[in-house]
């Protein structure tokens, strides 16, 4: 996926799954909910991967780099580089 696609299909709209809830804004920013636990944080778009840093409840949960894969309203994210543990979200409309 190119930053372009991902920023047209996936920026500045809900993100959810069961317990989750969040954005991933234009302007780098992430904000929303985990299980009821404020989550901010910050992103770029670095070589064709999602790198991010956020803190959940205001402990620092690091940064990754996630593989970005989106079909019809779900986006897949997969963790370090594509190497690691595969998550998905339903992409919702703005409120």
């Amino acid at each position: 996926m190119t930053e372009a696609k991902f920023i047209a299909r996936v920026t500045d709209r809900p993100l959810r799954a069961e317990g989750i809830c969040f954005t991933i804004r234009s302007d780098g920013g992430m904000t929303g909910e985990i299980d009821g636990v404020p989550l901010a944080g910050q992103w770029i778009w670095r070589d064709a991967l999602f790198f991010h840093w956020a803190a959940l409840g205001g402990e620092e949960l690091g940064s990754d780099c996630e593989l970005i894969e989106v079909r019809g309203n779900r986006m897949r994210y997969i963790r370090e580089e594509g190497r690691g543990a595969a998550s998905v979200v339903e992409i919702c409309e703005p409120d």
